[in-house]
């Protein structure tokens, strides 16, 4: 339970950077931003996780950069312990 929780927490801290950045009306830093977010962030960590859990090898990380591949393992990273 303690690693799902903390995996949460991973994922969600930079949500409150992304707000602030917003707020400060620089879109063009929030656009970089979000992307660095989306991409390269969520891919390594959500790939960490799922490396950790056995469901892929490391060399199978790369491919979460392909969007939407990590639908395909929705259930292991976001409900399973």
């Amino acid at each position: 339970m303690l690693s799902l929780v903390l995996y949460y927490l991973v994922i969600l801290l930079p949500i409150p950077m992304l707000a602030w950045i917003a707020h400060t009306g620089n879109s063009v830093w929030f656009v970089i931003v979000l992307f660095i977010y989306v991409l390269p962030y969520r891919a390594i960590i959500d790939g960490i996780r799922l490396v950790k859990k056995h469901v892929i090898t490391t060399s199978e990380i790369p491919l979460l950069f392909i969007p939407g591949k990590r639908f395909n393992y929705f259930r292991q990273l976001y409900v399973e312990k």
